[in-house]
């Protein structure tokens, strides 16, 4: 029978001590983090289309008006219904690139994380509104009636379209 010195004993079990301490702090990290993001309600959703498109440089004028869109590199275009019922909200959270939205039913309340007067900015059926890429929000239905949203995201490609946050602090709710 082989045995071992015990400091060769010694060592190991620091060993097995301190790997198991070190999962234990990536652990509690991990629950953290998932602690901080705030939670959704009533919120519904269905992905219609998701498609990559190359690296975009695209600009038109009618007019006055014009639009110019540029990526520097592919591109996943994601287009989504969101619907939140009655007191429902997103929780807040970020996108990695720009969300194009429209209001088809309802109306949507739209709070930014970065205004500290929390400025409530409402949204009714038929008007739109774009999310800025990385700009931390949350959206709710603060009416009676269900709200439907229509949003085509432009993100880099294999990127999350959202990335949940916790509140910052500026809103009482």
């Amino acid at each position: 029978m082989l045995t071992l010195p015990a400091v060769t004993t010694h060592r190991r079990r620091l060993t097995i001590t301190r790997l198991g301490t070190a999962l234990l702090i990536v652990l509690g990290i991990c629950c953290a983090i998932a602690a901080l993001a705030t939670p959704r309600a009533g919120l519904l959703f269905n992905n219609l289309s998701t498609a990559t498109a190359q690296p975009i440089t695209s600009g038109s004028q009618n007019g006055v008006w014009q639009i110019q869109l540029q990526t520097n590199g592919p591109t996943d275009v994601i287009t989504q219904t969101f619907g939140l019922l009655p007191g429902g909200l997103s929780g807040w959270h970020s996108h990695p690139g720009a969300a194009i939205v429209s209001v088809a039913a309802g109306a949507a309340t739209f709070y930014e994380g970065g205004d500290s007067s929390c400025t409530p900015h409402v949204y009714p059926a038929g008007t739109g509104f774009v999310e800025t890429g990385g700009d931390v929000h949350i959206v709710r239905n603060e009416g009676t009636d269900a709200l439907s949203l229509n949003i085509t995201y432009l993100v880099p490609q294999g990127a999350a379209q959202r990335i949940d946050q916790p509140s910052p602090g500026n809103c009482g709710f």
